[in-house]
């Protein structure tokens, strides 16, 4: 029953952070600290209380390790400091092996998103896009409507805290459907093994 008490929790508390997240993040490109801390102590206080000391290692690690594997996979760029602090606290309530899983759905969600973000007029993807297009027939339009759009209307940031609650959601999600926290990492050892 505890198990199920802190499944319980976690998913509903990771849903909350993430969710009020992604919201601040599209509004206004922040992720405000008064969401990130005390998400932050609430996982480890949560993991401690239903698994003692081993939990709350365990919730240190994934809150110490949520952002250094963010940090790795971009190599440190294109993030803001909100980002970090909830990948922070997704950590610590997570704990690291869904984190670990978390994150990497973030970094290919935020992929997409900077993708889509760069076909929209003014995009760079869409400046060259429009300019292979021009010879096309039937794309003249279309090229020159994206053409005549200046660079300045795309922003130079996306809300990557909206990657990051894909990510977190979609690990939540899994988890649920296979009840095992470790099904990522069984699956990546039994592709490497082939």
């Amino acid at each position: 029953m505890d198990q199920l008490s802190l499944a319980l929790c976690v998913s509903a508390l990771t849903a909350a952070a993430v969710g009020i997240a992604m919201v601040t993040d599209l509004r206004g490109r922040r992720i405000p600290n008064i969401l990130t801390f005390p998400a932050m102590i609430v996982g480890l206080l949560l993991r401690g209380y239903f698994q003692g000391w081993e939990g709350l290692a365990l919730s240190l690690c994934g809150l110490i390790g949520g952002p250094v594997l963010l940090l790795m996979l971009h190599t440190g760029r294109g993030m803001g400091m909100g980002d970090i602090k909830l990948a922070a606290a997704v950590g610590a309530i997570l704990g690291p092996p869904l984190t670990l899983v978390a994150m990497l759905l973030a970094a290919l969600a935020g992929g997409i998103i900077a993708i889509g973000s760069q076909l929209r007029p003014g995009g760079v993807l869409a400046e060259t896009l429009s300019v292979l297009m021009i010879g096309l027939p039937g794309m003249g339009r279309f090229a020159k409507a994206h053409a005549a759009v200046p660079q300045s209307t795309v922003p130079a940031t996306i809300p990557y805290g909206v990657g990051i609650a894909i990510g977190s959601l979609l690990t939540i999600v899994v988890y649920w459907c296979t009840e095992n926290e470790s099904w990522f990492l069984w699956h990546v050892t039994r592709v490497a093994s082939l």
